[in-house]
């Protein structure tokens, strides 16, 4: 821990800090869980842990053969847009998840707090890669990474939780970081290191994966290109033109019916704060019809309502902050700051991830959940492709104070 305040402009004491700020977001997110809500994916992912821990009392070579031996196969099961194959490929990220888990809950006796720590020491260390890599880029505005990153509430709370969007977070700020130092200087132990966290990203969650690759792909293919924003445009351009064609050319393939399969499953569920999002169905003309509707979704929900629920005015709040700080960035964006396509790259992800949760996600407090790890993602690309004048003023004033 000591060390990782290196390369960041910041002290061991600022650093630490946010870690524990992490901490603290973690045991509010548990607290609020465990007495606000029935059901939850940490106590379920808990429950299952705490079972395959149980077999350490009967039989130690029992318990090594499940917890570490034991995984969903996907030999045979390779198409994700098949629907019955999408179900073995999200349990790998829940069974990475639940044993993750198992291994916290051995030191921890079985307590969510402490589980919290084990959990966070990693997503802590991706996210700071994220924020090192543009700090390398352009030191000046490490303020705002820092905001961007680390300090919006919404991030705080979920991507510290005990949930799986800590685990992306820190999966992509490995993978940036890697990468960038890569391109500086080729070393095979980086070129190990970027393929095993896509591997993991591929496990965790294989949509988010599959809405990685071609950005990512991108940034090394413009990486010395004069070209980058018009070569992304013009590739994601193509990608529209594939996700509403490849069924034609291959029944087998329906990117449009993994969306709405998605949506279908939300819609099932019809938590108490749904919002009413209007049925999809597999075709161009639902998906053009709906994309003004999954904007404002997306973008400006939930709406602050003084009577409504405690939890959803401050998610609100949080949302409009969001809301300005995009709207300042976009204001600012300045043409010279488009040279470098891994910003490109963290922007055209965050967009194509957080349009298709404004399409499948009807409930509130799963939209929040969702959108929240790729705020992070958006905002400090947001920040590097802008410059705010009078916020870089005060910040360089600020700093030469210091």
């Amino acid at each position: 821990m000591y060390r990782l305040h290196n390369d960041t402009g910041f002290s061991y004491r600022i650093v630490t800090f946010l870690f524990l700020l992490k901490i603290i977001g973690a045991c509010i997110s548990i607290y609020i869980h465990s007495n606000e809500y029935i059901t939850n994916d940490m106590t379920y992912y808990q429950r299952l842990s705490l079972l395959e821990l149980s077999l350490l009392k009967k039989s130690f070579v029992a318990f090594i053969d499940e917890w570490i031996f034991t995984w969903d196969s996907v030999v045979g099961h390779l198409n994700f847009l098949e629907k019955q194959n999408m179900v073995r490929w999200n349990n790998l990220g829940v069974l990475f998840h639940t044993k993750y888990m198992t291994f916290a809950n051995l030191f921890s006796l079985g307590n969510l707090y402490t589980n919290a720590i084990f959990y966070n020491f990693l997503f802590f260390i991706g996210q700071l890669l994220l924020y090192k890599t543009f700090y390398t880029m352009q030191p000046q505005k490490k303020y705002l990474f820092l905001l961007g990153i680390f300090l919006i509430p919404s991030i705080i709370f979920w991507c510290s939780g005990i949930h799986k969007d800590g685990w992306i977070l820190s999966g992509v700020g490995a993978l940036v970081y890697l990468t960038h130092l890569n391109q500086i200087q080729f070393k095979v132990k980086y070129l190990f290191g970027i393929l095993l966290v896509l591997l993991f990203l591929l496990f965790m969650r294989y949509f988010y994966f599959i809405c990685l690759l071609p950005p990512y792909l991108m940034w090394l293919i413009t990486a010395k290109s004069k070209w980058k924003l018009t070569s992304f445009c013009l590739a994601y351009g193509l990608g529209f033109l594939l996700f509403f064609n490849l069924k034609s050319i291959n029944p087998r393939i329906d990117p449009m019916q993994l969306v709405v399969n998605r949506q279908t499953e939300f819609i099932a569920i019809r938590g108490y704060s749904d919002m009413r999002l209007p049925h999809l169905d597999n075709s161009v003309g639902s998906f053009i019809d709906l994309f003004p509707i999954a904007l404002n979704h997306v973008f400006t929900k939930p709406n602050f309502d003084w009577n409504g629920p405690w939890k959803y005015r401050v998610a609100a709040l949080d949302n409009y902050l969001v809301l300005l700080l995009i709207g300042i960035s976009l204001f600012y964006l300045k043409r010279k700051n488009f040279n470098h396509s891994m910003p490109l790259m963290l922007l055209f992800l965050s967009l194509s991830v957080l349009l298709f949760i404004g399409y499948s996600v009807p409930n509130a407090g799963a939209l929040v959940r969702y959108k929240s790890l790729f705020i992070a993602l958006l905002l400090p690309s947001l920040f590097y492709l802008s410059e705010i004048p009078w916020i870089t003023k005060y910040l360089s004033k600020f700093s030469t104070s210091k």
